[in-house]
């Protein structure tokens, strides 16, 4: 972010980390380590992310406070994905544990090609793979950004 202030840059959004215990990727991995775990996102990994956005908060104040001129919002999108997990009903998802590509399970980015095959409707899936989120869910997190930070952001 200084790099960036030092470039000319005086109003910056800055996302913290997603619930990535809740990512259908590790949700795999955390399967094939212990088959006999509970069902649902991994509670500690989700723990570290929100440790990460609150020091990520401090620091953006910080830079804030230091910088001339600068605003650096925090968007959350760790509290609108984790409820999009457990309610995915109220955001038109069907399937919010594993992605629409292939297996949903283990496959991302350049092994999901025309090659593979995905889901009839991606719009009932969160997940397009198993870590990056559909067109449906960035546009649901997109709407809660402008809701929630446009008033901070242009202060």
């Amino acid at each position: 972010m200084q790099g960036m202030y030092e470039l000319g840059a005086r109003r910056m959004l800055v996302a913290g980390l997603p619930p990535v215990g809740c990512l259908p990727l590790q949700l795999t991995m955390a399967e094939l380590r212990q088959p006999s775990r509970p069902q649902g996102c991994i509670a500690e990994q989700n723990a570290a992310a929100v440790s990460y956005n609150a020091k990520l908060q401090r620091m953006l104040a910080e830079l804030q406070s230091r910088s001339p001129g600068a605003r650096a919002v925090y968007a959350d999108i760790y509290s609108p994905l984790k409820d999009m997990v457990d309610h995915p009903g109220k955001y038109g998802f069907v399937e919010a544990s594993k992605g629409c590509c292939g297996t949903g399970l283990l496959e991302m980015g350049p092994l999901c090609t025309d090659m593979v095959p995905t889901c009839a409707k991606p719009s009932e899936f969160m997940f397009w793979d198993s870590v990056h989120p559909t067109q449906a869910t960035y546009k649901a997190v997109a709407e809660h950004f402008i809701q929630a930070n446009i008033l901070r952001f242009d202060n």
